[in-house]
């Protein structure tokens, strides 16, 4: 009997050790999901303080060089967006309640929407990018929001994972291979 109680209790004891052990895991990894997101939030943020700090201080731009710094501004924007709802659907995600939207609209507009909102990001870091987007795509039934993260997240993985090859390609076709 004695020894069944010692069994029991360090059973017990294994059991609590593990279960602290994936607590602090778990602890750790959210802790650095926070560094990592904050950090990806200060980029567009400080480039959109940078290009509207120059708009109000400088009166001497040029129509283009107020036109590219509005264009950075809304581009960087528009990347925050998609960063801060990549966090919301995680987090819906984990929850059990992300929703999709599904419609009816034209992928190709989209993709190329979606391109040239992030083709400022990867020309900065030296990138070429290169598109061959098919125009005459059918109209389908997406979520835009889902597919357009999934072209920036492919983009971004790309700038990320590919510090020696500066080329991403991008291709989107019907195949009609059934």
């Amino acid at each position: 009997l004695l020894a069944v109680i010692v069994a029991l209790i360090l059973f017990g004891a294994f059991l609590i050790v593990r279960d602290i052990s994936r607590e602090s895991e778990t602890t750790r990894l959210k802790s650095e999901f926070v560094h990592n997101v904050s950090h990806e939030f200060k980029t567009p943020l400080s480039m959109i303080r940078l290009y509207a700090e120059t708009l109000e201080r400088k009166g001497d731009l040029t129509a283009k060089q107020k036109r590219d710094a509005y264009q950075i501004i809304t581009k960087e924007s528009e990347r925050l967006s998609h960063m801060i709802n990549n966090v919301l659907d995680l987090s819906r995600i984990e929850m059990g309640k992300k929703e999709f939207h599904f419609e009816m609209g034209d992928l190709s507009h989209l993709v190329r929407e979606t391109v040239d909102s992030y083709r400022y990001h990867l020309e900065k870091k030296g990138f070429t990018i290169h598109t061959q987007i098919a125009a005459d795509l059918p109209e389908m039934r997406f979520d835009r929001e889902a597919l357009a993260s999934v072209v920036i997240n492919l983009l971004s993985n790309a700038m990320k994972f590919s510090p020696d090859h500066k080329d991403v390609s991008l291709r989107l076709f019907e195949d009609n291979v059934r």
